[in-house]
């Protein structure tokens, strides 16, 4: 209980010393509590304390990596296309079906799962911003992955999953 003294004074009130480890979880806690509440922020606000580029052990190649947790409906990443293009290539993202988006930022780096922790949406006012939000809780150290057939209709170069050993192709083909 505090003292009378705090009640009646309380930027006098003597603060007690709080353990590092609280601190580390207020910051993370305070961190995703303004990303979720920054969705309605405008498209130049950046969400990039929540992910990391990292080389990816297993394959060779760079991943996406959550730097700090996140609640469903979280957004971690926001970045604007820096080209569109009128036919997919590796490296896009499917916005409709002659509009693909080649990013330079670290979307580009959101690896392909069956079992995703994101999912793509795009910004209704502009066509070339995309947000990758969590489609369930996201511990910092996972990597931060979507579906290819969830954006893709028809991916520029399939390939199989190595995971599930399914073909990676894009909706059409997938139905």
């Amino acid at each position: 209980p505090r003292s009378i003294y705090a009640q009646k004074n309380p930027a006098r009130a003597p603060r007690l010393p709080v353990p590092a480890p609280m601190l580390a979880l207020r910051k993370s806690l305070l961190s995703s509590r303004r990303l979720a509440a920054s969705t309605r922020w405008p498209a130049m606000r950046s969400f990039s304390n929540m992910i990391e580029v990292i080389e990816d052990k297993k394959s060779g190649q760079a991943a996406l990596r959550a730097t700090g947790y996140a609640e469903k409906g979280t957004v971690l990443a926001r970045e604007r296309a820096a080209e569109v293009l009128k036919e997919p290539n590796k490296y896009t993202i499917q916005r409709d079906e002659s509009t693909h988006l080649l990013f330079k930022g670290p979307i580009q780096f959101t690896n392909h799962s069956f079992k995703p922790n994101v999912t793509v949406e795009f910004d209704r006012e502009d066509e070339l911003m995309v947000s990758l939000v969590a489609c369930k809780k996201v511990q910092p150290g996972d990597e931060v992955t979507f579906d290819y057939n969830t954006t893709e209709s028809n991916m520029a170069e399939p390939f199989v999953d190595f995971v599930t050993g399914e073909k990676v192709q894009g909706f059409e083909k997938r139905a």
